[in-house]
């Protein structure tokens, strides 16, 4: 049974206000086509050459049909990314030369931009293999032609053709030979997305029922809604798409909570709130503003997310599949503030610009031609380009001399994260982010209570984030991973049980104190362990003390508080998964290194006795190196971190440990 929900946009978007407001069918091209010269050639010079440049790197690219047995792959190996290569970089291809033609607007590219229009079409599924499925055919590793799955990807990939039709269409149909290509285009976007999203009562992204709503939902609609404004020519049947559109999106409204937290990490936002602003954005252009939602309170803070996890720098809280050094799509952030009239978010967009390099767009990787496109993180979307090209100049201005708001703190309720720093609007000091939460989010990692410190805007005590994703990432054997265990977080295991999966897996009696000179939050982590563990209780206390004048960096501690229900001895071990080379200086004393000052962690235990006497405690450091051979650890982290353990030898059933963090140098 659909769970029900509050009409967030739809009591707002009725259908009548949008077949009142709506531009005509065929009428709608928000952005210049290839014939509109004067537009195009208003870009700088510079801008222009680039996009030409780029254009070139792909215009003899071989586009060789994809083999039955890459797509295989996935199902006999577990491997996805090899296939992931050959898609991704046949939609890069027709991105640049699409571009390319209408920067230079001679007909030099259209022979390069029509075979990749018609390779792309002959494909036998527009998504990749770890979203398809065949209900007739349940154990096939290929997909299934006559059942269209609307995934990520598809929905990607309409929107390039749909996209590539409204700049490049009139131009494809002058010559009789090559017209039936836009009827292609206009085909193949009917059979692979818009009818199967018509006629198909429920895909899992849409209606998810127990499972957590996530970044499918915004990112399939936001080019969903482009291609029905590009492509459908019936108002009757666009209307319906569209408010069906519409009340999926509020499926997704209603998973979040009024804080406006994303339990998928910063990198998701940019396919989750990011793509709303997306969708909401095609509404408010198609209807002269006319159709707009910037006031809703829920909107706005999901905006917020984005700067208030900023660490410093490229550098941001990443829980869940996260990754911790994320390129801000800049142009998104910018414009997603001015709609709702957020100054911090459209000054961290304008920051964000400032630190990319703009190469013919403010984009989401440093893609210069002669490279292969970054598969996974960096996903080239034409729809965002257009925008970033004709907004370009305006946020350029913005970018100078911009700053980032670095938002001293923020408790957001909903999710159960907080993050804070020692001076608000500086990056110097130290800086905490921690988490309470339960084990069931979306992109779960088993993380309950695990924190994030950062030394001058350098992470130092860190979330390690994820790998490359596989077979195993997103199946029965996800846990078996090592950066989704608890064990490989700043956590505790206690008599060698780690923290479970599962929604029932989480934080007890959970709240945050927030002040000027003092951010502390308290959780019990009791239940997101196992019952074997034997836990009664575990009460962790995370404080940053910022007084401006006796910590003007701040100093932040860590005590865990615990009742063990069997008989001792017990073996208890904290895990801290750090960045930068740790040694134990003396004892009761690590040292930490980054880039700029090390952290300094001095750590202490006792035993509670019956009788309230305290017997202090031994913890042994133990230091593992860890290769990180993944190149998508490898991006953010080099080639190793380390996991210090501190093991507390012959623990009795009560006790506590602190661990007291300042900046060294």
């Amino acid at each position: 049974m659909a769970k029900e929900t509050r009409d967030i946009l739809s009591e707002r978007l009725t259908p009548n206000r949008l077949r009142a407001h709506l531009s005509l069918p065929g009428d709608w091209q928000p952005f210049p086509p290839v014939e509109s010269r004067e537009a195009w050639n208003a870009l700088p010079e510079t801008q222009r050459q680039e996009l030409v440049g780029q254009g070139d790197a792909w215009h003899d690219y071989d586009w060789a049909p994809v083999r039955a047995t890459t797509f295989l792959e996935f199902r006999r190996s577990g491997n996805r990314s090899r296939f992931e290569e050959v898609h991704f970089t046949r939609r890069h291809a027709l991105h640049h030369l699409v571009l390319a033609e209408c920067a230079e607007g001679q007909g030099r590219f259209l022979d390069a931009v029509i075979n990749g229009i018609w390779a792309i079409c002959e494909e036998s599924f527009w998504g990749i293999p770890p979203h398809s499925f065949a209900p007739l055919h349940p154990h096939a590793g290929l997909p299934e032609v006559t059942y269209p799955v609307v995934d990520l990807f598809a929905a990607e990939t309409g929107a390039l053709l749909a996209w590539t039709r409204s700049l490049l269409g009139a131009r494809i149909d002058a010559d009789p030979h090559t017209a039936i290509v836009t009827d292609r285009i206009e085909h193949e976007i009917r059979a692979r997305l818009i009818d199967p999203y018509r006629n198909v009562a429920w895909w899992p992204w849409l209606r998810c029922g127990n499972r957590p709503d996530n970044n499918w939902n915004p990112w399939i609609h936001s080019n969903l809604i482009a291609c029905i404004l590009l492509i459908e020519t019936d108002p009757e049947v666009r209307l319906e798409l569209l408010s069906r559109c519409i009340a999926g999106m509020d499926v997704f409204l209603n998973g979040y909570g009024a804080d406006g937290g994303c339990d998928e990490g910063t990198v998701y936002w940019q396919r989750a709130g990011a793509s709303l602003f997306e969708a909401l954005e095609w509404l408010h252009l198609a209807s002269d503003g006319v159709l707009a939602v910037w006031d809703l309170p829920l909107v706005r803070e999901i905006g917020l997310y984005l700067p208030r996890t900023h660490v410093s720098g490229d550098w941001y809280v990443n829980y869940a599949d996260g990754v911790a050094r994320v390129t801000v799509d800049a142009d998104l952030a910018w414009r997603f503030g001015l709609r709702t009239g957020d100054s911090a978010l459209s000054a961290h967009g304008a920051y964000a610009a400032s630190r990319n390099v703009v190469r013919g767009r403010v984009d989401e990787a440093d893609q210069r031609p002669q490279r292969k496109p970054v598969i996974g993180d960096n996903i080239l979307s034409i729809g965002r380009t257009l925008p970033a090209l004709f907004g370009a100049s305006e946020l350029g201005n913005a970018s100078i001399e911009a700053r980032p708001p670095l938002i001293g703190d923020a408790w957001l309720r909903d999710v159960q994260v907080l993050v804070a720093r020692a001076r608000a609007g500086d990056p110097r000091g130290l800086f905490v982010s921690a988490r309470a939460g339960h084990n069931g989010d979306s992109h779960n990692h088993n993380d309950v209570g695990s924190f994030i410190i950062a030394v001058d805007g350098h992470p130092v005590l860190v979330d390690v984030g994820v790998e490359t994703y596989s077979a195993k990432t997103f199946g029965p054997e996800r846990y078996s991973i090592w950066t989704m265990q608890s064990g490989y977080h700043n956590l505790p295991s206690v008599d060698g049980f780690d923290q479970s999966p599962g929604r029932q897996f989480g934080a007890r009696v959970v709240g945050c104190d927030v002040a000027p000179d003092r951010v502390t939050m308290r959780m019990n982590l009791a239940g997101a362990y196992p019952e074997e563990a034997g836990i009664r209780d575990w009460w962790r206390a995370i404080t940053l003390d910022r007084d401006p004048v006796t910590s003007p960096d701040g100093v932040i501690t860590i005590s865990d508080t615990w009742d063990l229900a069997s008989e001792p001895p017990h073996r208890l071990s904290l895990s801290l998964m750090v960045s930068g080379l740790p040694v134990a200086v003396a004892p009761g004393l690590l040292q930490i290194s980054s880039p700029g000052r090390a952290l300094s962690v001095s750590y202490s235990a006792v035993h509670h006795g019956r009788g309230g006497d305290g017997v202090w405690l031994l913890l042994e450091p133990e230091i593992e190196e860890i290769s990180t051979t993944d190149p998508r650890l490898q991006r953010v982290w080099g080639d190793r971190i380390w996991r210090v353990r501190l093991h507390a030898l012959g623990a009795l059933s009560n006790g506590e440990w602190k661990l007291a963090c300042s900046v060294h140098g």
